[in-house]
């Protein structure tokens, strides 16, 4: 599998050593041993046959060293597992008592064998087998595998599992389906693998609501998945064999439970309670609860079963005990400590059954007692057949796992980081987005799948589906510095800290219906939530020496703010919430350590610190905290909170600074219930939680609140205001142009409006979406959208142009080079006028009156141009340095002179269309203006890099803030003053023309039929299309959505000019007078 996917399987072979050791040596080696502990613990090496402490005794019971040792094989076995106490004198074994008990125990005469670990760091614990592939399997804690061997003298192992914990304790062989269960008690899951260790498949069955699961066992015939967990609700539970439909099975009087065995013969199930020192047992119904032994002092463990024998493993004294039932028969003192037990028996594995051997399943078959076997597919696959015989790769990542923005990129990492082998693992195995975008923040939504991250170097958040070759929507942008963002995943609301302007911004998950929940924020970073309990966290860099540092909280809402801490306090960072303890954490990377608050007392504690580690991000998973340093260890950390231990980093000092840190895992993101559950809501916009549950509806910049509490509504003016285009909130807005007030244009929220037309003749706004690849219209408080026109996918609309009297609307194609018109009385009706000669045309303006048009292109020539509204009489008015972007276009009809933005030398400049003369207005260097209009005695300036707009004198003068900053990228900007509106009759009013009337100067118009149609005479006859050398492509179509004709093609770039030529043109002298009409 590839090491990039979340557990890494690999199939190694190992030599098995000490199969047999020599009498001599092996006692040799215990004597050295019981010598020892005779002198430490007097009652350690106990035998039953004598009451006196003695080296004989010890090397009788201990050791077995009176009877001589062979290979473990096929056939009836006791086997468990000990570790040395100290390792310096032997190792590791898996040790075998072969032959029916019911000899040995009467006589007391073990016949002794073992597997002895092949170094003295091997650490055996679980164990399980396979009595008819006749496999023994276990776990092994130094190298952290589910290994296995065959008991026919066979010396080689096969490992089925890389990368458990060191603490894997229970294994469950469901021989029937051929699965391997195990628990893991610090990564708290567990695990269903298969059992044939050239699959390498598994699932996680089990993860959610474990503390330190133990012990397992499995009755395939019933299909009962039994496991054993302790902590602080102590249980012993009962499931289905992919350990679904759980229920507790025992949950009372328990302190400590850990091994398991299943009594077949009488549906019950034993387990050991090491804390109480009891073996217990109970009917799989829940009945019959009864303790076979109780012995205060021993420390028990393990338990197998064998007829009416129990042998069970006790840990304190290093001894085997055997019971019959209540009846304690006889002791071992074996001189390790021993872990695991099992019954290598016949009996212990009831039943045959070919049915998943009949459906070769590709990875995992499971055999239901009532639906029958069933193939399965491990996880990161899915299924290529509707049986799921056969597996194929899942597009979508596995989670959970650990992801980190280091500024060039994100990587990510297996749940089992700690514990996985790094052999070919590399960053660039690991990471993905690696464009070098500065990414700082980081979220996810666990049940969609997605990513949420910001990138500072272009100050945009997005979305990324998990799914490989998945593309990243843009959700918001033209933010200050964001390090810190958190998902709402209940109500479906994000929230993110703005370090530049000092505040925390929440929307909906999409990104739309911006506002600000808290400003007055010094340096806020990092930020988290919790919809349970309404609140919200984050930590302030403060600004030293005046300000401090300090954590904050507050209701979702941002009412109720709060100081969690503000002393003692170095530069606090990210934070984690730990649900199900009511804990958040931060770091501190002054302070080098982290620190937790007990939500219900406020209680602060340190929990956790290194010298000198620059602690950043912050995540915990199961029994282990990771972070991020941001200086020499630059890098993802892992350690065990138990032990307080490090136990492993990754250190990469030249690939990026790390940052923000997240554990995309579903746990992390629990079932809440609250009336700002996406599915209960009804807020039209956004729904935050307050105090005490309560739910509050909070609206969208530009909208105002109803008096039903629910729904978000705006009153547009109807004279001398700004329209303006929001991008990242996909929204138009009207800033009232007397009191610079904000109202929204009621409509929903788009892909990316970018250019803006009005007609105040009917009220209606247009835009481009060019996202979605449509010109649009509304009128202006929102009602009857619809589409105007059709582009194609490489359409590119960034100017629009309103001629409300000749009804015509004008527009601008980036993508296909062209400038087309459409009949504003007929949408059907359009056709292009420029096709040829133009690289990158951008904005566009009218003179209805002359019938002249004018447009920048900031292509490889860039420059300013002007012609009829009919494409005729075209000149080039402006011609620029390669270097220029004149972007944005304002014309006075008044003055008489066009006005222009320019996006790379940062300039406002203007002509004088009499004169020719052009005039620097404003140079202002790291600007980005985008559009231009004006309105009266000003100039209204968008800029990317401003959240407001700016107006000046059109005569020149400073730039000035005009409105408040609750913008994010402002696009097109046109404004609309009754007073100053062009007023008169068209020329076109005495046309014959069909379809479309453009009017050209010195009172003369052009007809021109429209796409799709050729000229006949004075009417325009539908194109039959024929073979000719120019290709028309469906997939080029422009085409409007209301046509009652076939569809026709747009050419591509090369051939619009050949068909613009095709259709023919008249032309006639019609007097225009000036009038009234407005």
């Amino acid at each position: 599998m590839d090491s990039g996917r979340f557990l890494i399987f690999l199939a190694v072979v190992v030599s098995r050593r000490a199969g047999t050791i020599s009498q001599s040596s092996e006692c040799r080696d215990n004597e050295m041993l019981c010598k020892l502990l005779i002198l430490r613990f007097s009652n350690f090496c106990w035998s039953e046959l004598h009451s006196e402490y003695a080296m004989a005794n010890c090397q009788q019971s201990c050791d077995f060293c009176n009877v001589k040792p062979y290979s473990l094989n096929h056939g009836t076995n006791l086997i468990w597992a000990q570790s040395p106490q100290f390792k310096t004198y032997t190792i590791s074994r898996m040790v075998s008592i072969q032959g029916d008990p019911e000899n040995w125990v009467a006589n007391r005469k073990p016949q002794v064998t073992y597997i002895s670990a092949p170094h003295f760091t091997w650490e055996f614990k679980a164990l399980g087998f396979d009595w008819n592939d006749q496999i023994l399997f276990w776990s092994e804690s130094m190298n952290k595998k589910i290994q296995s061997i065959v008991l026919n003298g066979s010396a080689d192992t096969k490992t089925l599992f890389a990368g458990t914990s060191t603490e894997v304790y229970g294994i469950a062989i469901d021989w029937l389906s051929h699965n391997l269960y195990f628990t893991d008690a610090l990564y708290n899951w567990i695990i269903m693998t298969s059992s044939d260790a050239s699959k390498s498949a598994y699932r996680i069955i089990v993860q959610d609501k474990l503390e330190s699961p133990h012990g397992i066992a499995v009755h395939p015939q019933k299909g009962y998945l039994f496991w054993s967990d302790y902590g602080e609700r102590p249980k012993i539970e009962i499931g289905d064999l992919l350990g679904q439909n759980r229920r507790p099975l025992v949950e009372r009087d328990l302190a400590r439970p850990t091994g398991l065995t299943i009594d077949f013969t009488k549906d019950s199930l034993y387990w050991i309670d090491t804390f109480k020192a009891t073996v217990e047992v109970i009917k799989f119904n829940g009945q019959g609860r009864k303790i076979i032994q109780q012995e205060e002092g021993s420390v028990f463990y393990g338990v197998a079963l064998f007829n009416d024998y129990l042998f069970v493993t006790e840990q304190s004294r290093g001894m085997l005990k055997v019971f019959n039932h209540e009846e304690s028969l006889v002791s071992f003192t074996l001189g390790n400590v021993p872990y695991d037990i099992v019954m290598y028996d016949a009996t212990q594995q009831p039943g045959n059954s070919t049915e998943c051997d009949d459906l070769k399943c590709e990875h995992l078959c499971v055999l239901d007692p009532i639906n029958g076997a069933t193939c399965l597919c491990g996880e990161g696959y899915k299924s290529e057949d509707e049986q799921n015989v056969s597996c194929k790769p899942s597009m979508t990542f596995v989670h959970p796992s650990h992801m980190y923005a280091i500024r060039d990129s994100i990587c990510h990492y297996p749940a089992n980081i700690a514990d996985m082998s790094l052999t070919n693992v590399t960053l660039d195995s690991q990471c993905f987005l690696e464009d070098r975008q500065g990414y700082l923040a980081l979220t996810f939504d666990a049940r969609e799948n997605m990513l949420y991250y910001f990138a500072n170097n272009t100050k945009i958040i997005s979305r990324l589906s998990l799914e490989i070759g998945a593309k990243s929507k843009v959700l918001s942008g033209g933010t200050g510095v964001v390090n810190g963002m958190a998902l709402d995943w209940v109500a479906g609301n994000l929230y993110w800290t703005d370090s530049s302007n000092g505040v925390i911004k929440v929307s909906k998950k999409s990104g739309i219906y911006q506002t600000v929940v808290l400003d007055n924020l010094t340096n806020p970073v990092g930020i988290v939530v919790h919809p349970g309990r309404s609140l919200i966290f984050w930590t302030d860099h403060g600004r030293q020496p005046n300000i401090s540092a300090r954590i904050e909280k507050a209701y979702m809402d941002g009412s109720g703010r709060e100081i969690v801490m503000d002393d003692n306090i170095g530069e606090p960072n990210h934070l984690y919430i730990d649900f199900v303890q009511d804990f958040v954490y931060w770091t501190d990377s002054i302070l080098h350590h982290v620190r937790r608050l007990e939500i219900a007392t406020g209680r602060i504690t340190v929990v956790f610190e290194q010298a000198m580690v620059k602690f950043y991000g912050l995540s915990f998973f199961k029994d282990y905290i990771l972070w991020t340093d941001t200086e020499d260890l630059n890098g993802i950390h892992i350690a065990r909170m138990d032990k307080k231990e490090k136990v492993r980093g990754i250190i990469h000092p030249r690939n990026g600074l790390a940052a923000d840190l997240i554990t995309f895992d579903i746990q992390d993101q629990p079932h809440f219930n609250n009336p700002c559950m996406e599915s209960l809501s009804t807020c039209s916009h956004l729904c935050l939680m307050s105090e005490a549950n309560v739910s509050k509806c909070v609206c969208g910049v530009g909208y105002e609140l109803s008096l039903d509490g629910f729904t978000c509504s705006s009153s547009p003016v109807m004279d001398n205001f700004l329209l303006v285009n929001d991008g990242y909130q996909r929204q138009i807005f009207q800033l009232n142009l007397k009191t610079a007030v904000i109202e929204a244009v009621n409509l929903k929220p788009h892909n990316e409006p970018i250019a803006l037309a009005y007609n105040p003749y009917d009220v209606k706004v247009f835009w481009s979406d060019n996202k979605a690849n449509v010109i649009k219209e509304a009128t202006i408080d929102g009602k009857y959208e619809k589409t105007v026109l059709l582009l194609n996918n490489a359409s590119m609309c960034d100017g629009l142009a309103a001629d409300y009297i000749n009804k015509l609307l004008f527009f601008t194609d980036t993508g296909n080079d062209v400038i087309g018109v459409i009949s504003m009385r007929n949408y059907q009706q359009y056709a292009y006028i420029i096709t040829t000669s133009m690289d990158e045309p951008r904005d566009i303006v009218i003179s209805p009156n002359l019938g002249i048009i004018y447009w920048s292109d900031w292509g490889t020539k860039p420059q300013i141009e002007t012609a009829n509204m009919d494409g005729s009489n075209r000149e080039t008015l402006v011609s620029f340095e390669s270097s220029a972007w004149p972007n944005g276009l304002a014309l006075d009809l008044q003055a008489n002179q066009l006005y222009w933005v320019d996006a790379h030398a940062d300039k406002i400049q203007m002509i004088n269309l009499g004169s020719r003369i052009i005039t620097t207005l404003m140079e202002e260097p790291d600007a980005h203006y985008f559009s231009v209009d004006v309105i009266g005695e000003y100039l209204y300036v968008s800029d990317w890099k401003k959240n407001h707009l700016r107006r000046m004198n059109k005569k020149g003068g400073p730039l000035t803030q005009f409105g408040p900053p609750k913008f994010t990228r402002l696009y097109g900007i046109k404004g609309y003053n009754s007073s100053e509106s062009f007023r008169g009759i068209s020329i076109c009013v005495k046309s014959v023309c069909e379809h479309l009337c453009l009017p050209r100067q010195n009172n003369q118009f052009s007809c021109r039929c429209s796409i799709g149609f050729v000229s006949q005479g004075s009417n325009c006859i539908k194109q039959e299309i024929t073979d000719s050398p120019i290709t028309l492509t469906t997939s080029a179509f422009i085409s409007s959505p209301q046509s009652s004709y076939s569809e026709t093609s747009v050419p591509t770039k090369e051939s619009l000019a050949l068909t613009t030529e095709n259709v023919s043109t008249t032309t006639e002298s019609v007097t225009t007078t000036t009038g009234g009409v407005t």
